[in-house]
């Protein structure tokens, strides 16, 4: 049996679901494909860690598709263990206030809740790997009293209000609306969130 393998073409900007087989990265602005049945991610292999805002700034602007960097609050770094930065993780302030208070209007913008603005990952990561940066990522931000996370996800008509986990347990929605994916909590989310 042979073993799925990265796509060799480039597909563009397909519509794939967050619930796909497939795992979408970007290097230097131009996007490949992973099987997740690849696997091969071992956590021990890699470290999650805050991140200055020169050093982030340079890694999106070289490898997300837009070539853009945003108005970052918190910024996470994955390593592997010989030290090299293989992904970021910023979590961002939108533009509007609305769109924090409307996922979660219980939560302070820009303090409590905040955008998933970027999110980078390097192809040689094994699939699977951005489940666990983000979940990482998720957790370091809650200790800086982060409890909420949204992410729109560009051209699929999804976004994803991401509750990171403080104690205690909300039934309300997070976020209502056409084409919406809604996770309260990354316990019930399985500690592994779509990634972006």
């Amino acid at each position: 049996m042979s073993r799925p393998h990265q796509l060799g073409f480039d597909l563009g900007q397909p519509e794939v679901s967050p619930a796909s087989d497939w795992c979408q990265r970007w290097r230097e602005g131009q996007s490949s494909w992973r099987h997740r049945s690849e696997g091969g991610f071992c956590q021990t292999d890699y470290e999650v860690a805050p991140l200055n805002d020169p050093t982030a700034k340079a890694y999106v602007e070289r490898h997300h598709y837009t070539g853009t960097y945003v108005a970052s609050r918190l910024r996470y770094g994955l390593w592997d263990r010989q030290g090299t930065l293989l992904g970021v993780a910023v979590l961002s302030m939108p533009v509007r206030r609305a769109v924090l208070e409307v996922a979660f209007p219980a939560l302070e913008p820009y303090g409590e809740s905040l955008e998933l603005g970027r999110f980078v990952l390097a192809d040689r990561v094994p699939a699977n790997g951005e489940s666990w940066f983000l979940a990482q990522v998720f957790r370091h931000a809650a200790r800086e009293g982060l409890r909420g996370v949204v992410s729109c996800t560009p051209g699929m008509g999804i976004d994803l209000g991401v509750e990171v986990p403080c104690g205690g347990g909300s039934t309300e929605p997070l976020a209502k609306g056409k084409g919406v994916v809604v996770r309260r909590g990354l316990e019930e989310a399985g500690g592994k969130p779509a990634s972006r």
